[in-house]
């Protein structure tokens, strides 16, 4: 019998970028990291390129990219944001697709539709600009066609397949619960397979309507579950010996043992998952009696042998086919809470009721701007985002009916834009959670608004009202939020972001700064061509002209700000908008007095007399530039405290030594003293590496802290020496200095073990296995050896 087995991970987040600024701003829920883009990726998308395997003793024998062992799909919009922020993670899934084209002669990654929507529920123009979408990504990003192409939450019916094929694509995976009747190729009887019954460990053709097939296979599902509720990831040997357990005696010759989870399974939903799965295709690869393979090689040499009926509307994660997304069908994430989800159908109808009203809009502006509106939408994916001005020019050229011009380019981009976020707002997790104000559905909510705000801002008609007036019939479970209109005007629109705004923000970020305003901000670039800073006292002013550019649309505008910082967290600005010759040197004149008086009230009375715009204050700032500006407050603040503080441990250091060897139990209060200023000092030790030897300084500094049995538990703390301790190795090169470096990062380790700070040392640890393969055991130094060592890799030299 010839043994097949694949293990398919989906890995996705949903788009959560805020849809004015097109970036993910801080989500505390994520700490200790700034989003969960980030956080996940840590915990999973980066430890599966780089997964550890372990020898008998629990030393690091090797370090593998799981990625081309495994078949894997990602979703586009979390590649795109894999590639600004981690671009190293996104090149290992481009390799390790490479690596398989090798092995197998055919490459591990699936193409998924572009933002995970259920497409049953979607038109069929948005199917196909969904699937165009998620092939166009995919061929930009691994340098092939797809073959295979991944569901949102494997949601399927006929018409989905058939776009499918007529793109196409020659493969999707479902769950087995999908299946309905299976029958051999040329039979006559079908036999019912409902409930699961249908057999995983081959493929299923199914003949569509016009004609054309499509291969579906149905994943092994009690395997796969496992993953999720068994812990088969709590080892490695566990995963491995239920796959090769999945294979028939009586079964055809050749069977295809596979199973599909969600990827995020590997790390971020199991600890340490990613390691388990390492050992576990390790195993596989060295058994002979097993073949580690990927769909598509599969399909290449055992094409189907049965035909498949689908059970339709049907997905993966509702047990009532894809109520899930459209009304309150039963399905929960924590169903012991006792709430309803009966906010999913007005939501639903509002976002319908938008999206209809959005496209019968494109086809009508779209008809006056492009030769073909939806082919040119389906082509958008070329230059969404921010525009390149030679990819941007291409576009307009090949789609406008007429010879672009600024006006049409700016419709065009509007349009445009107003139809991907008009997409965006139905990506599924807006409906998979338990309530209408969570985050996922307040998101959803947030492209909705942005999309009909472009398309208003084209003539469109005033749709608000009447989409609210669907929404309000559904209501959060939790009384404080209210109706879907009050979360609207709550959580929607006043994230709402107008260029006014972003001149303020970065006007009163630049208070504190010695470059002007010239730069960009998240999406936007703003121009300072004249900018003037006053201080007086306590008080910092400044004014001048910006000019600030949308980069995804284009459009410009021109506006005068003043801003005021007049201590602590007083913080005040005036933006409006003007004109290049706008004359504010009466302004600067009159602002003297108040200045010189420090006297807010008149300066905020200059600022009223000269510009009548927007008023903006600490809270207007994006998130991020609000907690810059409050903590730079707040150090200014605490700095004259935070030197007494530390002449009063520095007076009590050494009776409260003297009391802790007496064992005379000390006070929280000096305790947490003594913790707070030890842990700031060996912090300011390690901003630079240092010689061969720890310096006086921290040595004296860790005297300290054993001697008073103390347990520096400080993340930042923790953060900063696995950080010096990774670039000591990030920047090794085979010269003393470095050698030098190298030993202090060591001593580090010692140091941290010592006084029992654990580290997590997983970035060193993938800079000196870069070393290791580059040299190999025996062309280490002595100080690379002893590190190697340190960081627990069994090197095999003595």
């Amino acid at each position: 019998m010839e043994k097949y087995i694949c293990i398919h991970g989906h890995f996705y987040q949903p788009p959560r970028m805020n849809p004015w600024l097109e970036s993910l701003e801080t989500q505390d829920s994520a700490y200790p990291y700034d989003n969960w883009n980030s956080r996940i990726t840590a915990e999973c998308y980066a430890p599966n390129a780089v997964a550890r395997l372990l020898g008998t003793t629990g030393t690091i024998v090797d370090i593998v990219n799981n990625y081309s062992r495994i078949s894997f799909n990602f979703g586009p919009t979390l590649l795109s944001w894999l590639k600004a922020n981690n671009p190293w993670v996104h090149e290992a899934l481009v390799l390790a697709d490479q690596a398989s084209q090798k092995r197998l002669g055919k490459g591990n990654a699936l193409a998924q539709v572009y933002n995970h929507i259920i497409m049953p529920l979607a038109t069929q123009r948005d199917k196909l600009t969904q699937i165009r979408w998620g092939i166009k990504d995919f061929e930009n990003r691994f340098a092939r066609k797809p073959e295979g192409m991944w569901l949102s939450e494997t949601a399927v019916d006929t018409p989905t397949l058939t776009a499918l094929a007529d793109e196409g694509i020659l493969f999707t995976i479902l769950a087995p619960e999908q299946a309905e009747h299976v029958r051999p190729l040329g039979g006559d009887e079908w036999q019912d397979v409902t409930g699961g019954k249908v057999d995983p460990k081959s493929p299923y053709l199914v003949n569509l309507p016009n004609g054309k097939t499509i291969t579906v296979f149905f994943y092994d599902g009690p395997t796969s579950r496992g993953i999720a509720f068994e812990k088969l990831l709590s080892n490695g040997d566990l995963l491995s010996s239920r796959l090769t357990k999945l294979f028939d005696p009586k079964g055809p010759q050749a069977q295809l043992a596979h199973i599909a989870t969600d990827g995020e399974s590997y790390g971020h939903h199991h600890q340490f998952g990613e390691m388990a799965l390492a050992y576990s295709l390790k195993e596989l690869d060295d058994d002979p009696e097993y073949r580690l393979t990927n769909y598509a090689a599969f399909l290449a040499t055992h094409p189907p042998l049965h035909e498949v009926r689908i059970r339709e509307n049907s997905s993966w994660s509702c047990a009532h086919g894809i109520g899930r997304w459209k009304e309150d069908c039963g399905c929960a994430i924590d169903p012991q809470k006792g709430w309803n989800q009966k906010w999913r159908k007005p939501l639903r109808e509002a976002l319908d009721y938008l999206k209809s009203r959005l496209d019968e809009f494109f086809e009508q502006k779209g008809g006056e701007l492009f030769k073909d509106p939806w082919a040119a939408r389906d082509d958008y994916v070329e230059v969404m985002g921010p525009k390149e001005p030679e990819a941007w020019s291409g576009f307009l050229k090949r789609h406008l009916a007429a010879e672009p011009e600024a006006d049409t380019a700016l419709q065009a981009a509007k349009l445009l834009e107003s139809q991907r976020w008009g997409l965006f707002m139905f990506t599924s997790c807006g409906w998979f959670f338990d309530d209408l104000a969570g985050l996922e559905p307040v998101q959803n909510l947030r492209f909705a608004a942005r999309a009909m705000e472009l398309a208003g801002e084209l003539g469109a008609g005033s749709w608000e009202e009447p989409f609210l007036r669907i929404l309000e019939q559904g209501s959060s479970n939790e009384a404080l939020f209210g109706t879907g209109r009050d979360i609207w005007e709550k959580r929607v629109v006043k994230r709402r972001v107008t260029p006014a705004r972003v001149v303020a923000h970065a006007a009163l970020s630049s208070l504190h700064q010695d470059h002007g305003l010239a730069g960009g901000i998240y999406a936007y670039d703003i121009e300072s061509p004249y900018q003037e800073k006053w201080d007086q006292g306590n008080f910092k002013v400044s004014w001048g002209r910006a000019k600030v550019t949308h980069r995804p649309v284009g459009e410009e505008a021109q506006y005068c700000y003043a801003v005021l910082h007049a201590g602590e967290l007083d913080f005040r600005a005036r933006v409006a908008p003007c004109s290049d010759n706008h004359d504010l040197t009466a302004l600067a004149r009159e602002i003297k007095k108040p200045m010189g008086e420090e006297d807010a009230a008149g300066v905020e009375n200059v600022f009223d007399r000269h510009l009548s715009g927007e008023r903006f204050g600490l809270a207007n700032l994006f998130l991020e530039g609000r907690r810059k500006l409050g903590r730079a407050a707040l150090d200014r603040a605490t700095e004259e405290n935070l030197k007494q503080a530390k002449e009063m441990y520095r007076q009590s250091a050494d009776v409260m030594i003297g009391l802790r060897q007496m064992d005379v139990p000390l006070p929280e209060i000096y305790l947490a003293l003594a913790e707070a200023i030890l842990t700031r000092d060996l912090i300011d030790q390690l901003k630079e590496p240092g010689e061969r030897d720890l310096s006086d300084a921290m040595i004296r500094v860790a005297q300290q802290v054993l001697a008073l049995e103390l347990k520096l538990d400080s993340p930042v703390l923790k953060l900063a020496l696995a950080k010096a301790v990774a670039r000591c190795l990030t920047e090794y090169k085979p010269d003393k200095a470095s050698e030098e470096r190298l030993a202090w990062a060591g001593n580090l380790v010692i140091l941290a073990r010592t006084l029992e700070i654990p580290l997590n040392l997983w970035e060193a640890q993938n800079d000196f296995f870069k070393v290791l393969k580059d040299r190999g055991p025996t062309g280490l130094t002595p100080a690379m050896q002893r590190m190697g060592s340190l960081l627990d890799f069994e090197l095999g030299v003595s």
